[in-house]
């Protein structure tokens, strides 16, 4: 996020800065920030984002790293849980993501919109660790990710126009970020019912991710499953199809 200029006027409400200040947080691989990088991300003077950190961290929803900086508390993660969805997504997901796991050894998740990122509710390992990370709880891209661009293609308009409307980072060489042409990808995941990438957020990884619907039909969710870079068999894509309409049946969606 750029640096807002000083003679630049600050029209947020205290509300939307202490806002920009937890979603300094999103999207990255350091999950300790110092008052100095929050306050280029929630583009606020280094004075005020160490004020609305500390107020923050009296809160619990930040607390302060042990080596100096700030990392996420865990009172978001349990107001998370109490979001009705979760617990239902996981519990029917937790057959057919077990069974895709069996069947294939690679990395398979579950993850949910949560506001402008994707939030990984269930994730079962990649057997080989193939550029592994902690997923569980992880925020990921929407524009670059499989779980995120079916995410991202069934939200509302104003959630595409909205991202697509501001700068997307680039993670690798081969990160889409033009958002016309990302409109038309959008489009073909919505006429498939698959999304797939290629080292797009990851060197090495690439990702087949399929909609997740719930009984009036919805998308509520997306399953997703990494694979190496150089290839996979294609019977895996139509794994993860079925395992997609498992769980789809499971909270009630009939084809």
């Amino acid at each position: 996020m750029a640096w807002m200029p000083r003679n630049a006027q600050d029209r947020r409400t205290g509300a939307e800065r202490l806002f920009a200040v937890l979603d300094a947080f999103d999207l990255d691989d350091m999950p300790v920030l110092g008052a100095s990088e929050i306050a280029r991300r929630a583009q606020l003077p280094v004075s005020t984002a160490h004020r609305l950190a500390e107020q923050c961290v009296a809160w619990g929803g930040l607390e302060r790293a042990p080596g100096g900086g700030y990392q996420v508390g865990v009172k978001l993660w349990l107001l998370g849980l109490h979001s009705n969805r979760i617990p239902l997504v996981r519990q029917a997901a937790a057959p057919a993501l077990e069974q895709l796991h069996e069947a294939t050894g690679l990395q398979a998740q579950i993850g949910v919109r949560d506001a402008r990122t994707a939030l990984c509710l269930r994730f079962l390992p990649n057997r080989d660790v193939v550029g592994e990370r902690a997923w569980l709880g992880w925020n990921v891209p929407l524009h670059c990710t499989g779980v995120g661009l079916v995410l991202l293609a069934h939200a509302e308009p104003e959630v595409a126009d909205a991202l697509l409307g501001g700068a997307l980072r680039r993670f690798t060489p081969r990160t889409m970020t033009d958002p016309d042409e990302l409109r038309v990808r959008l489009a073909e995941v919505r006429r498939a019912g698959v999304a797939r990438t290629g080292e797009e957020y990851m060197i090495g990884a690439d990702s087949i991710a399929v909609p997740i619907r719930d009984q009036g039909g919805h998308v509520t969710a997306a399953l997703s499953m990494i694979i190496p870079s150089d290839g996979a068999p294609r019977s895996f894509e139509e794994l993860v199809v079925q395992a997609g309409r498992a769980i789809s049946a499971e909270l009630g969606w009939t084809d």
